[in-house]
């Protein structure tokens, strides 16, 4: 049986050019073709990888896709290569590095946003009604009434549409602190607001959102949200059936 390896050690010594094979060399071991002792042993004959010429095509070789890749494409000709590593299609070397840059970007971002405020990331972009690129800005909102999660977070755009929903790992610490900061808020006689900035694209089922506490008093909101003088005053709009008073008296007399 002849085989090929790493060596695991420096003693053995190359039978083709006596020298020694050094520990993590690639090394062939052929055994001998009969017994030595009377006990049925065999005895190992070790060659450099480069040095052993009984074999044209090593990938028959007990072990040989135990060996790393590249070494693996050191002994193989340019068919077996493109048999055992074809070539990525079209395109998808582009779609790798794109996911890849996507990826770091996330990461980076993350990193820098955290600096200014609270990152969190939104999951099941797959099941949301509208969804948002970035820059976009959102709102957070707590989810008491989700029967799968009490502490779910849903983040809508700017038309009230669901983009998604906070992971739950992060929606658990981050519920309660809505909560308490609701609660706060309201003593003072102010509203918590939960904004968010989206900070990454996404890959298709989560992407990163900045979250910032605004704090907002409740004359600001009354006064946004109190209707116009012009708007309240209703339009009288005469009756043209209906007769005047002096056509009446005139009608009497």
């Amino acid at each position: 049986m002849v085989s090929i390896e790493y060596s695991p050690n420096a003693r053995a010594r190359c039978q083709a050019c006596r020298d020694k094979i050094a520990k993590g060399d690639i090394r062939v071991c052929a055994k001998s073709g009969a017994p030595v002792s009377r006990n049925g042993g065999y005895t190992n004959q070790y060659h450099h990888a480069e040095c052993y010429t009984n074999r044209k095509d090593f990938t028959s070789l007990w072990g040989f896709y135990k060996l790393d890749k590249e070494d693996q494409k050191k002994f193989m000709t340019e068919e077996q290569k493109r048999k055992h590593f074809p070539p990525p299609p079209p395109g998808e070397d582009v779609k790798r590095n794109a996911n890849a840059a996507d990826c770091t970007d996330q990461n980076t971002v993350a990193k820098k946003q955290k600096k200014s405020g609270d990152v969190f990331s939104i999951t099941g972009l797959k099941y949301a009604e509208a969804s948002a690129t970035t820059g976009d800005k959102v709102t957070l909102r707590r989810e008491p009434e989700n029967m799968y999660d009490a502490n779910a977070v849903k983040v809508l755009n700017g038309y009230g549409q669901l983009i998604g929903r906070i992971d739950k790992s992060k929606a658990a610490i981050l519920s309660p602190k809505m909560k308490k900061l609701e609660e706060e808020c309201h003593k003072q006689q102010l509203k918590m607001v939960v904004e968010g900035t989206i900070a990454s694209a996404g890959d298709g089922y989560q992407q990163l959102v900045e979250v910032v506490f605004k704090k907002i008093p409740m004359k600001t909101i009354a006064s946004t949200a109190k209707p116009s003088a012009k708007s309240a005053t209703a339009r009288i709009i005469p009756n043209p059936y209906a007769k005047s008073a002096t056509a009446s008296k005139s009608n009497d007399c």
